[in-house]
């Protein structure tokens, strides 16, 4: 995650944005609370959500490949 390196660079989401919010933590599945990191990537016109309880599980789930782990 080269933000994690340089610093963030954050954008408040839109709730509006097409993609279904998850519930739960994609890194330790804990129940994700109103504050939480929503990481959704853009493939094409779908939009495909992980939400996350921290950044520092957000960079842990993507050093230990993410979705494709």
């Amino acid at each position: 995650m080269p933000w994690s390196i340089r610093g963030e660079h954050w954008e408040e989401g839109d709730d509006q944005n097409g993609a279904d919010e998850p519930g739960s933590c994609a890194h330790c599945g804990n129940r994700i609370g109103t504050d939480r990191v929503i990481l959704v990537r853009h493939r094409g016109e779908h939009r495909v959500p992980d939400a996350f309880c921290s950044v520092e599980h957000l960079v842990e789930w993507a050093k230990s490949g993410g979705r494709w782990r």
